[in-house]
């Protein structure tokens, strides 16, 4: 626990949980291609190589904690979203999702009726494999697991959070665990909107195909810099031939259901979670989403 029932919180929780993305391997009887590439020869343990480092099962891919935040002003009697963030590489929840980019703070300058759900991806690795959430409805597992927890500090029936809208965030490499999501996270229904934050290192087609067979019903807000310029335009080229509708200046005013940004920002980009701009750029998205978003329970075309 970080914190319950302080000035800012209502509660804020590392939770260890069995759905959480890792630990995790490759299971044969679901046919998955081979996670650890080698062993240590002392240990004894899977390591995956990137980027010329190697990388633990035991020190890299073992943590199966969930970062759950309630905002000290949730009111469990109103409508409410799920903010469900996946950061980037070389982090962990305490120190860059609390510390460093302080999403829970964010969430709570929102203003919004907003709970946060962070899963640990690879600890302090260059990895963006989502672990667990890449079998078919592991966020959904995910969530369910998760749920039972948020009901017991909220107090909310279990029934309405299993239906409450969600928000995906992702920064960085946590790219793969939103579009993984998307795709096979087993929520597609509840799929309120996107944000990526210098995230589309990779998977444009993936997004282009998703957000047209979705439109009308899940808005996306990409804020990219110098790192994702390219793939980003070719995003954007995607939008254009799909006659999706997008904006590239940030909104002055509320969020529609069905709005699509790109926003490109100068900030370096270790730097973007924190310093948008706007300055926490989170807080100022959610709260310029309505109220309530009644297009979130619209089913899904596909």
């Amino acid at each position: 626990m970080l914190c319950r029932a302080a000035p800012g919180c209502r509660a804020t929780l590392l939770v260890h949980m069995a759905a959480a993305p890792y630990p995790y391997d490759a299971d044969p009887n679901r046919n998955e291609p081979a996670f650890f590439q080698g062993r240590d020869p002392t240990t004894g343990e899977g390591t995956r190589s990137r980027a010329d480092r190697t990388f633990s099962a035991g020190g890299n891919y073992a943590d199966d904690r969930v970062l759950i935040h309630v905002p000290p002003g949730f009111d469990p009697a109103r409508p409410f979203r799920i903010l469900l963030f996946f950061h980037g590489h070389l982090a962990t929840l305490r120190r860059d999702v609390v510390g460093r980019y302080d999403i829970p703070g964010q969430v709570n300058a929102s203003g919004r009726n907003v709970i946060l759900i962070a899963p640990q991806l690879a600890r302090d690795a260059i990895d963006s494999h989502p672990g667990k959430l890449i079998r078919q409805n592991g966020v959904a597992d995910l969530l369910a697991e998760a749920l039972p927890v948020v009901a017991r500090e909220t107090g909310l029936d279990p029934d309405r959070l299993a239906r409450a809208p969600v928000v995906l965030a992702g920064f960085s490499g946590g790219n793969i665990a939103v579009v993984t999501a998307l795709e096979r996270g087993g929520i597609p229904g509840r799929i309120a909107g996107v944000i990526l934050m210098d995230a589309l290192f990779s998977e444009m087609d993936r997004y282009a195909r998703w957000f047209e067979a979705n439109d009308q019903r899940a808005f996306l807000f990409v804020l990219y810099g110098e790192a994702t310029e390219r793939n980003t335009d070719e995003l954007i080229a995607a939008f254009r031939e799909r006659n999706l509708r997008f904006a590239v200046r940030f909104p002055a005013g509320e969020i529609a259901g069905d709005a699509n940004f790109f926003i490109r920002v100068e900030t370096k980009h270790v730097d973007i979670p924190s310093d948008g701009p706007p300055r926490a750029p989170l807080a100022a998205i959610l709260h310029r989403l309505p109220p309530f978003e009644a297009f979130a329970l619209v089913p899904p075309t596909r």
